[in-house]
C-alpha cells in the first residue's frame, strides 16, 4: 500500500547571527519488504523540492537535511540508520529494528519546529513569527560562506525580545536558537559546551 507524507527540512547555517533555509521533501516511495538486513524496518526514498522557486537544492542543504534527519532519529533510540544523498535532489532512509513504524514515520514527517530561546529555555520567537516565503540565500562578501536572511512578521516584537534578552546581563544575554527543541528533555545548560550540542546557536 503506498503511503505518502511530507517533512519540512532545514539547512541552518548560521554565519554572525544566524540564517536559515527550508524545503519541503515529498515521499516519492511505497512501502517495501526490506529483507534481513532491514527486517522490522522499513526505507523511504524522499525528493526534496524548494518551497520558495528561487531556492536551489544544493548538496549544502541535502546535507543538512540528513543532519536533521539523523537528529530525529536519534531520538527515537535507532541504533541501526542509514540516511544516503542519492543524486542531485533525493535522499534515502532506511531504518531497522523499528518498534513502531508509525510512530517513526509521523517523526520523519513532521514539519521542523524553529525556536529562539534565552538560556533558561524560555521560548521567545518560534517558526510562526517569520514571514513566510522571506529567506533568501547569499553568500558573505569576505568568507564566501552562505547565508540566509530573514524577515520576521513583527519587527517590533523582536526589538522587545532583543531588548530584553540584552537585559539580562553579561553571560546570560545570549539568543538560542533550536531547532526541534524538545520539551522536558533539551537543555541549553546541558547543551553548552559539547562539541556538538543540539541547539543551532548561541551567538
Amino acid at each position: 500500500m503506498k503511503k505518502r507524507s511530507r517533512i519540512i527540512a532545514f539547512l541552518i547555517i548560521v554565519v554572525a547571527f544566524m540564517s536559515i533555509i527550508g524545503t519541503t521533501v515529498t515521499d516519492i516511495s511505497k512501502k517495501i519488504n526490506l529483507g534481513l538486513d532491514l527486517q522490522g524496518g522499513f526505507e523511504i526514498l524522499y525528493e526534496v523540492e524548494p518551497i520558495d522557486e528561487n531556492q536551489k537544492v544544493d548538496r549544502s542543504l541535502l546535507e543538512g537535511t540528513v543532519q536533521t534527519l539523523n537528529d530525529r532519529v536519534n531520538r527515537l533510540g535507532i541504533s541501526e540508520t542509514v540516511i544516503d544523498i542519492e543524486g542531485e535532489d533525493r535522499i534515502r532512509v532506511q531504518l531497522a529494528g523499528v518498534d513502531n513504524q508509525e510512530e517513526a514515520r509521523e517523526m520523519l514527517s513532521t514539519s521542523a519546529r524553529l525556536s529562539f530561546r534565552d538560556i533558561n529555555d524560555k521560548e521567545h520567537l518560534s517558526g510562526s513569527d517569520i514571514k513566510e516565503g522571506s529567506a533568501k540565500q547569499d553568500f558573505h562578501q569576505d568568507t564566501n560562506q552562505p547565508i540566509v536572511t530573514l524577515q520576521l512578521k513583527d519587527a517590533e516584537k523582536f526589538a522587545d525580545v532583543t531588548t530584553t534578552i540584552k537585559n539580562m546581563g553579561t553571560g546570560q544575554n545570549l539568543l538560542v536558537i533550536w531547532m526541534d527543541f524538545d520539551e522536558g528533555e533539551d537543555a541549553f545548560l546541558d547543551e553548552v559546551g559539547k562539541a556538538e550540542p543540539k541547539y543551532i546557536s548561541a551567538p
